[in-house]
């Protein structure tokens, strides 16, 4: 196994060695070796499978595979991620949506992010967003809502979507 900067790598070689299973004496040295490699192998697999992040973007809470940071030693805590569909973003206002998200006193907020898309020129803005010109679009949340603030008239993008990322 190994971390080639993009994730984690499960080698594919060893498997052409599982052609000769038939060949080997069971009683033999080299067949013992090759039960140590495959189980070897078999445990970088769980590793990787277990440690890869998820990606979907779901409308329900969804466990991403990721972890954040323990607060007690090996106590790392699960990261969730939820999508919101909003719909327009406000004429210079604040929109609240409930997020029914189900907080605790150890929730934290890790990513707030989203895109804004206006589906009649297909211009697309992430979110938040600043611009040089004085738009801006703000997303704050609190333990029972997403505010979505806007400074100016962004209603023409009419498809939102919010993603909030989050420990419990």
């Amino acid at each position: 196994m190994a971390n080639n900067g993009g994730g984690m790598f499960i080698a594919t070689t060893f498997l052409s060695e599982m052609n000769r299973l038939n060949e080997i004496d069971v009683n033999s040295r080299e067949f013992k070796d090759m039960l140590t490699r495959l189980y070897r192998y078999l445990n970088d697999m769980a590793i990787a499978l277990n440690t890869k992040q998820i990606g979907y973007y779901s409308l329900e809470e969804y466990a991403t595979g990721n972890n954040l940071y323990p607060v007690a030693p090996s106590s790392f805590r699960p990261m969730y991620r939820q999508c919101f569909n909003i719909g327009s973003l406000p004429n210079t206002a604040t929109l609240t949506i409930p997020h029914g998200i189900t907080t605790t006193p150890t929730l934290q907020w890790v990513k707030i992010y989203g895109a804004a898309t206006n589906t009649t020129t297909l211009a697309g803005v992430p979110l938040p967003f600043v611009s040089l010109s004085g738009n801006s679009v703000e997303i704050d949340v609190d333990g029972t809502n997403i505010y979505i603030i806007s400074q100016s008239n962004m209603s023409a993008y009419n498809a939102v979507v919010i993603v909030l990322e989050y420990s419990k």
